[in-house]
């Protein structure tokens, strides 16, 4: 904090001590200025943020516009059916089988 008198950076706190009042929970300091030594007294308090509200999915609307498919599904579904027949035909040359 700076001295409100000579404007120096660094103080000491001498005394703190918590306040509950019509502006809520606060903190009171008594500080002492490092380089002219006159006391000053500083309040803190936190700040609560207002609570955000998110707007609710219709469940009357579609849920395509919310989460997309791939565009190439059934391509995907295939090279995963190509991938298993792969695996089991080398299986099966393995086993002896072919």
């Amino acid at each position: 904090m700076r001295c409100p008198h000579c404007e120096a950076a660094k103080s000491k706190i001498v005394d703190s001590r918590k306040l509950r009042d019509a502006h809520g929970l606060r903190v009171r300091r008594r500080r002492a200025c490092a380089r002219c030594r006159k006391r000053f007294t500083t309040y803190e308090f936190t700040e609560v943020a207002p609570e955000q509200k998110f707007k609710p999915l219709p469940s009357t609307k579609p849920r395509k516009k919310t989460v997309k498919k791939p565009k190439k599904a059934t391509n995907w579904l295939d090279r995963i059916h190509q991938m298993i027949e792969k695996t089991e035909t080398a299986e099966k040359v393995l086993r002896g089988e072919l």
